[in-house]
C-alpha cells in the first residue's frame, strides 16, 4: 500500500526490518551507548579525573574520570578549572 504526503507526493514506507537493519536503528544504539558513558571535562589540554571524593587532572584521557550527568561535569569544571573548559560526552 503506498503512503502520499500532504501534496499527493508517495512516500516511501519503512519496514520493521529496514529500521532494524538500517541506520535508525545503529543511531538508537549508539544513543544508547552515550547515555551510559559519562560526561568528561577538558581544561588546557587535561581531563579531571574524580577519584575518591577529591578531583585531579590527567593528560591521558583513558585515566580522565566520567561525570555521571552533564551538570555534575559542569559544576566539577567551574569549581576545578580556568574559564574555557569543555564538557563533553565520554568518547572511551
Amino acid at each position: 500500500m503506498k503512503r502520499f504526503n500532504a501534496r499527493g507526493a508517495a512516500v516511501a514506507s519503512q519496514t520493521t526490518k529496514d529500521v532494524l537493519d538500517g541506520s535508525l536503528a545503529r543511531q538508537v544504539f549508539s544513543e544508547a551507548e552515550r547515555a551510559t558513558k559519562g560526561w568528561i571535562v577538558r581544561s588546557d589540554g587535561d581531563y579531571l579525573c574524580p577519584k575518591d571524593g577529591d578531583v585531579g587532572f590527567t593528560a591521558d584521557l583513558a585515566e580522565a574520570g566520567a561525570f555521571d550527568t552533564e551538570e555534575e561535569a559542569r559544576e566539577a569544571g567551574r569549581d576545578h578549572c580556568d574559564p574555557g573548559y569543555v564538557v563533553m560526552r565520554d568518547p572511551r
